[in-house]
């Protein structure tokens, strides 16, 4: 007997147990990994968003997090692939992602993105950002902090304030910024 299973996407990545029932009873297996090729275990396990941004803002995590682009254009990414980043022109450009149960973290967030800034734009420009009701500790944002060539990564939990880097990010290069 064989089990196809169509359309996989990597959110389904994980352990699994199959159920049988007939009219003679049951049997559950043991768990069994479902993995799909070239895709990292433990790197989709949680995750609820994930961008590559090909030509678009689609999530691919498989979770339906699915981005609007305002005004910021397809670009070229830090490997050279065309269409594969936006540029933002720092005043009214921004993907917005709709509000989702998904989206709001009680306990354990990580927030991952590729930049590379121009000088300008706004105060503190967010990478990415979850906004909150007023008096709803739920909101968390990454962005870099100042707006000129030389700026510091920011981190900002409702839960317990503001946090920037050390490290000076330096302008018109690519900067992998992660905060867990």
């Amino acid at each position: 007997i064989s089990l196809v299973l169509p359309n996989l996407q990597p959110a389904q990545v994980g352990f699994y147990a199959v159920s049988v029932t007939n009219a003679f009873g049951g049997t559950v297996s043991s768990n069994a990994v479902l993995m799909l090729s070239g895709v990292t275990f433990n790197l989709w396990q949680g995750l609820v968003g994930y961008y590559p941004f090909n030509g678009d803002a689609t999530d691919a995590s498989g979770n339906g997090n699915n981005g609007v682009v305002t005004g910021a254009t397809p670009t070229t990414d830090r490997f050279g692939n065309p269409n594969s980043a936006y540029a933002f022109n720092g005043s009214a450009q921004y993907i917005t992602v709709p509000n989702a149960p998904s989206l709001n973290t009680a306990t354990q967030l990580t927030m991952a993105a590729w930049v590379n800034f121009g000088t300008g734009g706004s105060g503190d420009p967010r990478i990415i950002s979850k906004e909150t009701t007023f008096g709803v500790d739920a909101g968390y944002e990454l962005s870099t902090v100042g707006i000129a060539s030389q700026r510091q990564a920011g981190i900002y939990v409702c839960t317990s304030g503001p946090l920037n880097s050390a490290q000076t990010l330096n302008a018109g290069q690519w900067v992998h910024l992660l905060a867990t």
